[in-house]
């Protein structure tokens, strides 16, 4: 730890001072005139200097009658030491300001810089809001379209399963009617023997229907109306629905009505007028209306074949053109380009 000057009062470090080797004082080298490349290992200060031996008394104590020039040089020596300090003080009090000025413009640039620091700091930190205010934007955006993409995928996953679902309860129902054929056109009369009818149907277009071949008949849908004079119905006739023993008495009656199309009752019914009448597939309720919409989008688009077979339903736009099966209305818009 630094010492203080002897002279001057001040701090000095061990570099800077010089200790007296009899009164272990220190003081400045400038301040007691010592170079700095001087020898100091045995100095002593002014106090300590008259004091050793061989000084003379009368040269420290006692004036020359003449007015002595030891006491003149004492007291030159007073006053150069007093101005040597104060000089030294000087010295120091402007070296200490000049430094503290230093210390202030280093601190007044590192606060410039720690302001201009803090403004792009600041900055940065308003961009950075900004930024995450559009990410969270974006992420309310992704999570609401993510949200009615599920309730939209939910939604329609529900209905492709409710429509597969009604799909296969109807081609179940449609597997019941695989035995069954349906005729169009035969008058309705009151009172009618509809197993001889199918059977002279059946006569008509070629094929020979035993007893043992048919296991129903009847007329299907509402009844309407007789005439009281002649018995016949007013109206359209109902459809006569014939169920089969066997599946392949019914492929032999249709593949019969298919070549011979165009046949009428004459002969079948007496007393009536001769019409023509149509024997097709049995088909379920919704294969029916399906039918009827395919057969109309055929004829608005200018296709030649729509057909049915085992109950299914099928359209082609011509013989060289691949066959569609048709299943629900979906598939007629896909495949009409509806």
């Amino acid at each position: 730890m630094a010492n203080k000057c002897g002279a001057c009062g001040r701090f000095a470090s061990t570099n800077e001072s010089v200790k007296c080797t009899k009164c272990s004082v220190s003081f400045h080298k400038q301040c007691v005139k010592i170079s700095n490349d001087a020898r100091t290992q045995k100095w002593q200060c002014r106090e300590c200097k008259p004091k050793a031996p061989g000084a003379s008394a009368a040269t420290v104590c006692t004036p020359s009658p003449e007015g002595s020039s030891g006491t003149d040089t004492e007291f030159t020596d007073a006053r150069i030491e007093s101005a040597d300090r104060g000089r030294c003080e000087n010295a120091d009090l402007t070296t200490d300001i000049k430094f503290i000025r230093e210390q202030l413009s280093n601190i007044l640039r590192e606060m410039t810089c720690f302001r201009q620091e803090i403004l792009k700091i600041n900055k940065n930190l308003g961009d950075l809001s900004n930024r995450v205010g559009d990410v969270e934007k974006r992420i309310e955006v992704l999570e609401q379209r993510t949200s009615d993409t599920n309730v939209s995928s939910v939604a329609s996953n529900l209905e492709e399963s409710v429509t597969e679902l009604r799909c296969q309860l109807n081609d179940r129902d449609q597997a019941l009617f695989l035995t069954d054929v349906e005729i169009t056109g035969v008058e309705e009369t009151k009172g009618e023997n509809l197993l001889s009818i199918v059977s002279l149907i059946a006569t008509k277009i070629g094929v020979s229907l035993e007893e043992r071949d048919v296991v129903s008949a009847m007329r299907t849908g509402v009844r309407r109306p007789h005439d009281n004079l002649t018995g016949a119905i007013k109206q359209r006739p109902r459809p006569l629905v014939v169920r089969l023993a066997r599946r392949a008495v019914r492929d032999q009656l249709l593949k019969a009505a298919r070549v011979r199309r165009g046949a009428d009752t004459a002969g079948v019914i007496v007393g009536s007028e001769p019409r023509t009448f149509y024997i097709n597939e049995r088909l379920t309720y919704n294969n029916k209306q399906l039918f009827y919409k395919v057969r109309d989008a055929g004829r608005r688009k200018g296709w030649r074949y729509m057909w049915t077979r085992d109950g299914y339903i099928y359209a082609r736009r011509d013989s060289e053109s691949p066959r569609y099966r048709v299943r629900t209305d979906a598939d007629i818009n896909k495949i009409f380009g509806l």
